[in-house]
């Protein structure tokens, strides 16, 4: 009985072990850039998502926090409240490390008719529109 290769080459075909040298190699070497690659990709995603949380309930006064002593090429970020499992929980404050360029506006809740807007504190490119660089209060 003769069987027929239809529809693939005539070239006999090779096994895992007649791969040519630094084949092995390079496959692997390939999967693990792209799973790298990958990685990085997924974990910068979330850089774009952005999550607007809008409430009715005003959020409570702030909290007095002592300011650490300030460090050099750093700034205070004040305490805010966020709003977690049906409630606003505070967020104590924290140091970021400053950046050239750009001037940091903190976390904030924005009024809209009856409702409240949560800002989350960012970096934004500094302006000549009279805009200063946040400083330490001491």
């Amino acid at each position: 009985m003769n069987i027929a290769n239809v529809g693939h080459s005539a070239a006999p075909a090779r096994s895992a072990a007649a791969a040519p040298p630094g084949g092995r190699l390079k496959t692997a070497l390939c999967s693990a850039v792209l799973c790298v690659a990958l990685g990085l990709g997924a974990t910068s995603l979330p850089a774009f998502a952005e999550v607007r949380v809008v409430i009715r309930a005003a959020p409570p006064p702030m909290q007095v926090e002592e300011v650490p002593t300030a460090r050099h090429g750093y700034l205070w970020a004040p305490g805010f409240w966020r709003w977690q499992n049906r409630q606003h929980v505070w967020t104590k404050g924290h140091w970021e490390r400053e950046r050239r360029g750009q001037r940091y506006e903190p976390a904030r809740w924005e009024q809209h008719d009856n409702r409240y807007r949560f800002a989350p504190g960012r970096w934004q490119p500094e302006s000549n529109r009279g805009h200063r660089r946040q400083r330490i209060q001491r």
